[in-house]
């Protein structure tokens, strides 16, 4: 028998879901300190809390977040990746079911099943 495979639409995901959303699923939105279209603090990956300054930014214009300890950062599927300790497809299942976001290839393939039923 074969292995069902999720699909995961890594665009959509980048579309639908901003860097403040995924540090709100996290609770991490408190810890942080806005400045303009920033939010700075602690790095939450690397739990750093030793500094006496940040060492963590989220950009919400560019979407993505910096910590400027480890040079780690990138896009709120890399964020997932670091925090999960997974590879970026399961980031992106995670992702998809935490926003309840279904890919447009599910969709179609939804309908049609649905389609298929209904002539049977």
């Amino acid at each position: 028998m074969k292995a069902k495979t999720e699909w995961v639409n890594f665009k959509e995901i980048k579309l639908k879901v901003n860097m403040e959303d995924i540090l709100e699923h996290y609770g991490l939105l408190k810890d942080l300190k806005r400045k303009e279209d920033e939010l700075v603090g602690f790095c939450p990956i690397h739990d750093e809390k030793h500094h006496n300054k940040n060492t963590f930014c989220m950009n919400s214009s560019k979407n993505n977040s910096h910590c400027f300890s480890s040079s780690a950062g990138g896009n709120v599927l890399d964020f997932v990746v670091a925090m999960e300790d997974v590879n970026v497809r399961e980031a992106g299942l995670l992702i998809q079911k935490w926003f309840g976001i279904v890919s447009e290839e599910k969709r179609q393939l939804a309908k049609g099943k649905r389609k298929l039923r209904r002539t049977r």
